[in-house]
């Protein structure tokens, strides 16, 4: 059968005022009119067959998106091959429809289509993300006496034990000036690995009038009146970092990398409770950057078998697909590695595109400029850039032979695009294509591996010291809160406006 799916814009490209601070409706499901794997539908004049969610290596993609829309094949002539389906309202017909977006998912990558559903259907958006925040931000709008219940389900969010009902927040942040309050106290008791309640102490209300900034007093007494309101941050905070980071990576392969494998990624036994696993990689500036992943009771597992590569790449893996970026491992991972006694041991087989890249931009003798193109026309997405290619590699290799400017000097290709980045604003110069080649080896420099905690903080980590004396357990379990605590802690980068 083929139908046609009813006119709706074909692309996600007009942004709209973000809903993140609104109170969503709720989100009905079973509304999503959803075609099966094998229809097939016409799209933009072009039959399509809708295929089932499995990502480039034949898993299933475990993603609530696929519960809104699908993926197909073939792609339009643009490139897209994902339908949005969320129901909206026909102002011709008053009856609804699908969305009808259309959208790219580059390689596997769905940062596009989420950050569609996000802008366009914030109540659909809320319901797929783990966090379930619509539900949440139902409950923040209710009144302060109103008692509520939450459950387990399957997306790991708990509850009150047994169904029993807990005290719900009232919500009451004094507007967008106490919610950004909020947001910044749930902040500094992470960074400080203190109980949330600690922000509404008598003693930090004091500091905070002895600085000179009364009027944010009462204020902060609105907001810290309930620590259940703060439990509602601290999710919401996470979510939204986590979010951060799943878009920025997406942006940097669309928009800069173009399909390049750009991230350094290694497993970090020393951190506690679990292990970390650390994504550093070089922004379109050239400056690195850093993200920490904690993860949960799957991936910790794997990742604590220091014994066994495969259990750890199997860690990796699931740590990635817990935080929504199951779409870049391995596609968009130049390295792997384990640091085990502050040493960095490889993982998995050698990086032979890494090492063409370095040994051609460092002038090594035996490392050709073939190898380099190859490596290129393999992995970036835009093609008939070879010959802009080859023509920057005569002029790079023009001036690496003559030492930098004509002096006689060794090459320092690592020197050379530091001052690269230094000099210009989006770092790129003379070689935007060699530039990009250097930045996704991380030519000048990996991120440092030092050891994240000091011993007071693993001290007060491992006796649970920062969570609240009593918690009930309502905002999940312990080992779920340090994980979002540590996750806001030592992601400061993917803050929203705030430390």
């Amino acid at each position: 059968m083929t139908s046609e799916p009813p006119a709706g814009p074909s692309s996600a490209g007009d942004a709209t005022p973000s809903a993140g601070d609104t109170a969503p409706s709720a989100f009905n499901f079973s509304s999503v009119d959803l075609p099966k794997p094998g229809d097939k539908l016409v799209l933009d004049g072009k039959e399509v067959t809708v295929l089932s969610p499995v990502g480039r290596n034949g898993r299933p993609l475990r993603s609530k998106l696929f519960e809104v829309g699908v993926m197909f094949e073939p792609r339009t002539d643009e490139g897209q091959d994902f339908l949005c389906c969320v129901p909206i309202p026909d102002s011709a017909t008053g009856k609804t429809r699908r969305c009808g977006a259309l959208l790219k998912i580059p390689k596997g990558s769905l940062g596009n289509p989420l950050r569609h559903v996000k802008k366009k259907h914030y109540d659909a958006y809320c319901c797929i993300s783990k966090e379930s925040l619509a539900k949440k931000d139902r409950d923040h709008a209710k009144a302060p006496s109103e008692k509520r219940k939450r459950a387990r389900g399957e997306d790991g969010e708990t509850s009150g034990q047994g169904g029993q009902s807990r005290p719900g927040f009232s919500g009451n942040f004094g507007g967008q000036k106490g919610l950004d309050l909020g947001r910044r106290c749930v902040a500094f008791c992470c960074n400080q690995l203190l109980p949330l309640d600690a922000a509404g102490k008598e003693s930090f209300t004091a500091f905070v009038r002895f600085i000179g900034r009364t009027g944010q007093v009462k204020l902060l007494r609105t907001v810290t009146e309930a620590t259940s309101s703060l439990y509602y941050l601290l999710e919401r905070e996470a979510h939204e970092r986590q979010e951060a980071l799943v878009g920025q990576i997406g942006d940097l392969e669309s928009q800069f990398y173009w399909g390049l494998p750009f991230l350094d990624v290694s497993v970090d036994h020393r951190f506690v409770p679990v292990p970390a696993v650390r994504i550093s990689f070089r922004n379109e500036r050239g400056k690195v950057e850093e993200a920490v992943l904690v993860g949960g009771a799957t991936s910790a597992a794997r990742l604590r078998q220091q014994d066994s590569d495969q259990a750890l790449e199997a860690g990796v893996r699931d740590i990635f697909g817990e935080y929504g970026l199951e779409g870049a491992y391995p596609r968009l991972v130049q390295r792997l590695s384990v640091v085990q006694g502050g040493e960095r041991r490889p993982l998995g087989p050698p990086a032979t595109r890494s090492a063409y890249i370095s040994g051609y931009l460092n002038h090594d003798a035996g490392r050709s400029r073939e190898e380099v193109l190859r490596v290129f026309e393999d992995c970036c997405e835009r093609k008939g850039l070879r010959d802009d290619l080859c023509k920057e590699m005569d002029a790079y290799e023009s001036l690496a032979r003559g030492g930098g400017g004509g002096d006689g000097l060794p090459w320092d290709a690592a020197a050379f695009f530091g001052r690269q980045a230094e000099a210009e604003s989006s770092g790129e110069g003379r070689f935007p294509l060699i530039f990009r080649l250097a930045c996704s080896v991380q030519l000048t420099g990996e991120a440092p591996q030092d050891a994240l905690q000091t011993t007071r903080e693993v001290r007060i980590i491992q006796a649970k010291d920062f969570i609240v004396e009593g918690y009930d357990g309502e905002f999940g379990t312990v080992e779920e809160l340090t994980r979002r605590t540590l996750f806001i802690k030592h992601n400061s980068g993917l803050a929203k406006g705030h430390p």
